[in-house]
């Protein structure tokens, strides 16, 4: 599994070149997990059974259906959990947001560079990140 973070100034592209990503690497046959970072309340569950859950004090509160589930954690996690958990299930992690991250990151926009920066996006190089993750992944 490799790892990957996107950040930079809003409506830079982030979202929309990450949307590309995950489609071209379904096409290419490899697992894909996006994570956002954000700095809203997530609340999806108000007033449901999973809320009733946390509320009575259950870490993890899980809906599974059909073809999805939704796993709800009452705190916080930082990306290097988030990582660790989210390893066994996917070739590649997309991560927006969590500029300090200990991952290789694309920077977007006029932002200031990270120290674990590998590439400055401007448009028309879209191509170029492809290669960068694919080459990554084959690599691990």
């Amino acid at each position: 599994m490799v790892a990957f973070g996107f950040y930079g100034s809003s409506n830079s592209g982030k979202t929309t070149v990450i949307e590309r990503l995950i489609r071209a690497l379904k096409e290419r046959g490899y697992e894909v997990i996006a994570v956002k970072h954000t700095h809203l309340d997530i609340r999806a569950d108000e007033g449901k059974d999973t809320e009733r859950f946390r509320k009575a004090g259950a870490l993890f509160s899980v809906l599974s259906a059909k073809e999805q589930s939704s796993i709800v954690l009452d705190r916080a996690l930082g990306i290097e959990e988030i990582l660790r958990v989210m390893e066994p299930l996917c070739d590649v992690i997309l991560v927006e947001g969590f500029k300090g991250a200990s991952i290789k990151n694309f920077v977007f926009g006029d932002a200031e560079e990270t120290e674990s920066t590998i590439f400055r996006y401007s448009d028309g190089r879209f191509e170029e990140v492809l290669e960068i993750i694919e080459q990554a992944i084959k690599d691990s």
